[in-house]
């Protein structure tokens, strides 16, 4: 087989395999949790309830903060007592998947 009839067929089967490439397959945009529903994830957890409740109890609120804090939510439950917070939980709630999970567990 001649030089230019090898360049030939090695450019023609260069360019079949190249359709033979799978197609990407298009991704689905990443959908963050927002903000509000990590605050209601949070309150929703039991625990929160009923710290809720007992300082409704007692004639105090519950408080919650948020804040992005690498890539997640951190969100702080707490009253204020006597001039100062007292945190009853932080709580680590992921922002592609909604996990909540507590910085310090029971």
């Amino acid at each position: 087989m001649s030089r230019p009839m090898v360049y030939s067929l090695g450019c023609v089967c260069t360019l079949m395999l190249a359709g033979c490439a799978p197609a990407a397959t298009p991704r689905e945009p990443r959908q963050d949790i927002p903000q509000e529903a990590a605050v209601a994830a949070v309150r929703a957890l039991p625990e929160v309830q009923a710290y809720e409740r007992t300082l409704i109890e007692a004639g105090a609120a519950a408080h919650v903060d948020v804040q992005l804090e690498n890539g997640e939510w951190l969100v702080q439950v707490y009253e204020v007592k006597d001039g100062h917070t007292a945190t009853f939980n932080w709580y680590r709630v992921d922002k592609e998947t909604g996990v909540v999970a507590p910085e310090f567990p029971e």
